[in-house]
């Protein structure tokens, strides 16, 4: 991890204040959160924090994206989701039970994050209670999805876990149109977060692929028939 200089604080204020959390809010008691906060120069793969670790920090995106990670008890990682730039990592999880992490965070490839201070959100939560009902909304809203994403890697055959989950990175003004996507996780990760084998779901791109389905490899596909994924 190379640690770099902080840029501006007012550049780093803008970005904080054009997130929904923090809109609205004035620049001066954002700016508190920068007080001891840095930015750190991240290569790709490299951990801000780790599952059961203290939490201590959270995160603004500023370049690059940071995958959210859990290692389940049979060795494989679970993957929860990818956040880009102008995103924000962890502001919720600060306030979690216990002071710990749930999950680990982890670069996808360089990035460049601003840290700040979990005890600093607290204070700025005091100051503008705006800013805590946002970040409820924020962590109701990510429990909503967590929850119907549990329930489509629960039900149905796996052909229709990863029927239902391609459909999903569908841009939807593609309608039955082929469309190119790019899987967010390895193969691997993405096997374990449908409940399925990677053995499994390299039956299904392989059939999928001799059926006319979709072609491609790795984590680049075509789906050229969108809508016979549609009916599983």
């Amino acid at each position: 991890m190379i640690f770099v200089k902080l840029p501006e604080v007012s550049a780093v204020v803008s970005r904080l204040a054009a997130h929904r959390v923090f809109a609205g809010v004035e620049a001066d008691l954002l700016s508190r959160l920068l007080a001891r906060g840095c930015v750190k120069s991240c290569v790709g793969g490299q951990f801000l924090g780790w599952e059961n670790k203290a939490a201590e920090f959270w995160w603004l995106v500023l370049e690059g994206e940071v995958e959210l990670l859990r290692c389940g008890l049979d060795g494989e990682e679970r993957f929860f989701g990818r956040l880009g730039a102008g995103e924000l990592v962890a502001p919720a999880l600060v306030f979690a039970p216990g002071g710990r992490y749930p999950l680990s965070f982890r670069t996808v490839r360089p990035a460049l994050v601003a840290q700040m201070r979990g005890e600093d959100l607290r204070a700025l939560c005091a100051s503008a209670p705006v800013v805590a009902v946002r970040l409820l909304e924020m962590a109701s809203g990510a429990l909503c999805r967590r929850i119907e994403e549990m329930e489509a890697v629960t039900t149905g055959s796996a052909a229709q876990r990863l029927a239902r989950y391609l459909l999903k990175l569908c841009p939807a003004e593609k309608g039955a149109k082929p469309f190119v996507l790019e899987l967010p996780t390895s193969q691997r990760q993405l096997a374990a977060s449908l409940g399925l084998r990677a053995e499994t779901l390299s039956r299904l791109f392989a059939g999928w692929q001799r059926k006319g389905y979709l072609s491609g490899s790795s984590r680049r596909w075509r789906v050229l028939q969108a809508e016979a994924l549609r009916e599983l």
